[in-house]
């Protein structure tokens, strides 16, 4: 069976021995395994997991997977994309290390890998809400951490963030700075 034979393959770039391949979810078992274990490019080692977050398109997340060749001395990206809610493969029944990097995109994304039996939390606490490296995580967090002296303990206090709404009309900073000079 030739690459060119796949039909969900879509090649979007090529540099220097780094191959780029847009995947379409269906079929992306039967192309990692073809990847694995065709005897011309065996991409026998998954270097890296890595998630893109598009939070204003219908496919928000694309799981890019980085997998390295020995034999041809290449590496070669495949993407995934899909819907904020869809379950994502796991890839423990090729490659053991996916688990630890599935964990990883699991903490920080909130993404399900299916298959998966180790989805627990790895680099934030256990009591920690929310997912740190979506888009739409608030950059200050959802609780502050406060530390009493005379009590000497540590507790939280949920944020409040309130902020009244401002309408301002300023078209061109030179405008503006002519208006504030005549003023004087």
């Amino acid at each position: 069976m030739k690459l060119n034979s796949i039909n969900t393959l879509n090649i979007i770039l090529k540099l220097n021995d780094i191959f780029y391949y847009l995947v379409k979810s269906f079929n992306f078992l039967f192309i990692i395994n073809y990847f694995k274990n065709k005897i011309d490019c065996v991409y026998n080692y998954l270097v890296d997991i890595f998630v893109c977050d598009y939070i204003y398109y219908i496919n928000r997340f694309r799981v890019t997977y980085n997998f390295s060749s020995f034999y041809a001395k290449n590496n070669i990206f495949l993407n995934e994309s899909l819907k904020l809610l869809d379950k994502y493969v796991s890839l423990f029944k090729l490659f053991k290390s996916s688990v630890w990097l599935e964990r990883e995109a699991y903490d920080m994304f909130g993404i399900i890998f299916f298959n998966n039996w180790d989805l627990r939390k790895i680099l934030t606490d256990y009591t920690f809400f929310g997912f740190p490296l979506r888009k739409d995580f608030p950059l200050s967090g959802f609780v502050e951490i406060y530390y009493d002296i005379r009590k000497k303990l540590t507790f939280e206090v949920l944020i409040e963030l309130m902020q009244e709404f401002r309408f301002y009309i300023v078209t061109s900073l030179i405008e503006y700075w002519n208006e504030e000079t005549n003023n004087i």
